[in-house]
């Protein structure tokens, strides 16, 4: 049997236009496309009306859509600002409108949920905020985050994206899904970092107890002074260099080799090397480890 090009391109349409009759009695019929352009162009952003806080205010952020940008502000209130953009075909409803709300304590950041379908589209969905340097931030879901310059605690919960954290001198936690988290310039009691599928890294860091934690990369620290705690990826290696410190360092790989100032161990056990090491005065308890990969330890100034 022979086709015509007329027939094939008939048969085309009609193929398209019953999917998309499909999909519109699937989802209820009742919505419409939403065409935008393809551009790259930023929409104007939208500002949302500053917020006298306080000097330390709880500062609540919650888009697992969206990356978020938190910084200082200059005039001790919080700004708050939606910086998407969008552009493309898409079927549904727009992306909700993003909402900041004075709370007892702080302000409240959040989109609401709204469920859309895009097809043939494109979006870039990003929040900045600026408040005082006394905040303390919660950010339940975000899409990655970089957070500069804050005195209070951080806590930062990534679904999908890289953490970055900056010049910050009260506790944090920082944990993504899926992503690399980057640290800097923190003095801290405590510093917890957490990664499903990403590598770590810190750098100029003094904290009293450090978790570092990856499932799938590298960990690699500089200038790090702590007075304990534990470093483990599960899979990739590990390169610490010390600033000063007095500790009791137990460091294990199951495949790979520990070096500890430029000297090499080997425990003997197949393809598994380990080492106690003291530091200093010793004093506190750190456990480095390695499910595959080397371990490379060098300290005060050791090269």
């Amino acid at each position: 049997m022979r086709y015509t090009r007329t027939g094939i391109i008939v048969a085309l349409v009609g193929a398209e236009i019953f999917i998309a009759g499909a999909i519109l009695a699937l989802l209820g019929g009742h919505h419409g496309w939403a065409v935008a352009a393809a551009s790259t162009t930023a929409a104007p952003v939208r500002t949302i009306e500053a917020f006298d806080a306080g000097s330390t205010p709880r500062i609540q952020i919650d888009d697992a859509d969206s990356s978020v940008t938190v910084s200082v502000s200059a005039d001790g209130r919080v700004h708050v600002a939606d910086e998407s953009r969008f552009g493309g075909m898409r079927w549904g409803e727009p992306p909700a409108q993003l909402t900041a709300e004075r709370t007892g304590d702080g302000v409240r950041v959040f989109r609401p949920s709204a469920g859309h379908w895009s097809m043939f589209g494109w979006e870039d969905r990003r929040i900045s905020v600026q408040v005082p340097a006394g905040a303390t931030l919660e950010i339940a879901h975000c899409a990655g985050a970089d957070v500069t310059g804050l005195s209070g605690a951080v806590s930062v919960l990534s679904d999908d994206g890289d953490i970055a954290a900056r010049d910050i001198t009260g506790n944090v936690q920082l944990q993504t899904s899926d992503g690399h988290i980057e640290v800097q310039n923190v003095r801290a009691d405590r510093l917890e970092v957490a990664s499903d599928d990403g590598h770590l890294t810190l750098r100029d860091v003094a904290v009293q107890t450090l978790q570092a934690t990856t499932k799938d990369g590298s960990i690699e620290a500089t200038g790090l002074r702590t007075g304990g705690g534990a470093v483990r990826t599960d899979d990739g290696g590990v390169n610490l260099a010390f600033d000063a410190v007095n500790l009791s360092i137990q460091a294990r790989t199951d495949d790979g080799s520990v070096t500890f100032d430029g000297r090499s161990t080997d425990s003997g056990d197949a393809d598994a090397s380990s080492g106690l090491f003291h530091v200093g005065s010793g004093g506190g308890q750190l456990s480095v480890s390695s499910g595959d990969g080397d371990i490379h330890i060098l300290t005060n100034g050791a090269s």
